[in-house]
């Protein structure tokens, strides 16, 4: 449950800055609001793979533990 909620607002974030771009294309107004979310977006992305690779190597870790079932 570590990772969901960050990847959710990965995928809202992008997804805002997608819509926002058609905006900044039709020359609105809030154009100037463009990069920084851009840059938010992008820099939760890495945060997010930072917590999935951590996330990764505890599951690996824990399957690493477990014996093999001989019969």
């Amino acid at each position: 449950m570590k990772l969901f909620p960050h990847l959710m607002l990965t995928l809202t974030l992008v997804g805002a800055v997608f819509i926002h771009g058609g905006a900044v294309d039709n020359h609105m107004p809030s154009s100037w609001l463009h990069g920084p979310l851009f840059l938010i977006a992008y820099g939760h992305h890495v945060w997010s793979l930072i917590i999935k690779n951590y996330a990764f190597k505890e599951q690996i870790a824990i399957i690493s533990e477990l014996k093999p079932d001989t019969e």
